[in-house]
């Protein structure tokens, strides 16, 4: 009975609003209640209520960044209100635009609670053909699914024209992001909407994206783009499970917490070795069972206090991965080294490396005694713990990484609070670092000329690199450029 009607979906796709408006004037009553029935938006599924802060900001604005801890409704957020404007805008073009295209497509789009597809039904997920991943909604509307892990993905935007709304998934972890919105920019073009806008919803970091967006939101002059920022915490969102409320209770005192339960923006602490921007860039994908070679690192407690474990491993091109962080707190002796046990267990029977500084003798007995065959190499601290970690924290900030976290960390392993005491460890201030400790160790036996050659030439210079303009280049080559990091 619709049939004729509207024009066929391209061409309606490409009509101004105003040119719609003129055609449905010339429509008989009864053809327009037909249309009506056929163009119904998508079915959609249980109603959530929105919380004040998942509330979209009143019109008017450019973009709106939704910046929250884990678990506040972010994704819920964005997904719903793209999924809403898809629904009701025929011919709507947008993009979701994401670290990886898996992250596009699980996150947003097929979650089974905050994913557009569970709350409206209607829409088809198509990854085949020439136009590439998108999500079809029964009025021609469509919502391209990006990945934006490098620079030939971030070029790819150009492919897409005419888009009316952007969303920028979980923005902070993208390592592309100033590329792809600068990129994206030019194709926002669209003339579906009032004007073409972005969204962007992330757990914060203090990259400079973030940073730039946060100072468009609090421009009181308004020169520029609307940006509205929204922030909200995990304590916001009173869906959230119990459990993981009670998990992020255990992180509560550390930059961790602040950062990925309160959502805010933290700068890096002055004098620690690491940075944030050392971390976000080095994060990656590896399999241990790929590695070359696996060692436990241990710094043992003098007393009650933490015992530093964690699993380090080296790859084919002599790059050091920090897999997991088996680290315990005010645990007895015996406890401390089944820990270790479990560690060594868990990655293959691998080798263990343990500080005897605070125990001598009794550490590897401590240790045999929870598995005879434990395979154990003891060392002694002849140095101040500032400088055994300088090398390793070269390694993170040199312009060719030898040093990465994993990104498929072992399920109860975080790395969580290793992570947060590198950046808040200043060396001569506060407590012990027992996890960074142990993650020298084990690293530093992994790379023995590496370090070796940075003690050498770090000694003359007498500092490290981001002060004393130093890098460590490729695998096992240390070299100093009198100023700037450079590749050579």
């Amino acid at each position: 009975m619709t049939e004729g009607l509207l024009p066929d979906p391209a061409t309606l796709a490409q009509m101004t609003p105003d040119q719609i408006r003129a055609l449905l004037a010339d429509m008989p009553d009864a053809h327009l209640a037909a249309l009506a029935e056929a163009t119904e938006p998508a079915e959609q599924g249980e109603r959530v209520d929105l919380l004040p802060h998942q509330e979209p900001p009143p019109p008017g604005w450019d973009g709106w960044v939704l910046m929250g801890g884990r678990g506040c409704g972010k994704t819920f957020t964005t997904a719903y209100f793209l999924g809403q404007l898809a629904s009701s805008v025929p011919g709507l073009r947008g993009r979701i635009i994401a670290p990886t295209l898996a992250d596009a497509v699980n996150s947003v789009v097929n979650d089974p609670q905050s994913g557009i597809l569970a709350h409206f039904p209607k829409a088809v997920l198509k990854t085949s053909g020439v136009e590439g991943v998108r999500l079809s909604f029964p009025n021609a509307s469509t919502l391209w699914c990006v990945g934006t892990p490098s620079k030939k993905d971030v070029d790819r935007l150009r492919a897409l024209t005419n888009i009316d709304i952007d969303h920028f998934e979980e923005a902070a972890a993208n390592p592309m992001l100033a590329e792809a919105v600068s990129q994206a920019a030019l194709s926002r073009r669209g003339n579906r909407l009032p004007k073409p806008v972005w969204m962007a919803s992330t757990t914060p970091r203090p990259t400079e994206q973030i940073k730039a967006w946060k100072a468009s939101s609090e421009d009181v002059l308004g020169e520029g783009e609307i940006v509205v920022l929204r922030k909200a915490r995990l304590q916001d969102n009173p869906y959230t499970p119990d459990a993981y409320h009670h998990h992020a209770e255990r992180l509560k005192g550390t930059r961790i917490y602040r950062q990925e339960i309160l959502g805010e923006i933290l700068e890096d602490v002055e004098g620690a070795l690491w940075t944030q921007t050392d971390f976000d860039r080095s994060v990656g994908p590896v399999r241990w069972q790929d590695l070359v070679k696996v060692v436990v690192g241990v710094d043992p407690p003098s007393g009650a206090g933490t015992c530093g474990i964690v699993v380090v491993g080296k790859d084919t091109n002599g790059h050091v991965w920090v897999l997991a962080d088996y680290s315990i707190e005010d645990a007895q002796p015996g406890e401390w080294a089944r820990r270790v046990v479990q560690a060594s267990e868990d990655f293959g029977g691998c080798l263990v490396v343990a500080e005897t500084n605070q125990g001598g003798r009794m550490v590897t007995s401590v240790l045999k005694a929870a598995k005879q065959t434990l395979p154990v190499q003891t060392v002694v601290a002849t140095e101040g713990k500032k400088t055994r970690a300088e090398p390793i924290a070269v390694l993170w900030e040199a312009e060719e990484q030898i040093a990465h976290l994993s990104g498929d960390v072992p399920s109860g392993v975080s790395l969580d609070l290793l992570v947060d005491q590198c950046l808040q460890w200043v060396p001569g201030v506060g407590n012990s670092p027992d996890r960074v400790d142990a993650m020298v160790w084990a690293a530093t036996y992994l790379l023995p000329e590496v370090i070796k050659q940075w003690k050498v030439v770090g000694t003359i210079i007498g500092g490290r690199g981001r002060t004393a303009g130093g890098t460590v280049v490729g695998a096992g080559k240390v070299s100093w450029t009198g100023g700037r990091k450079a590749a050579q």
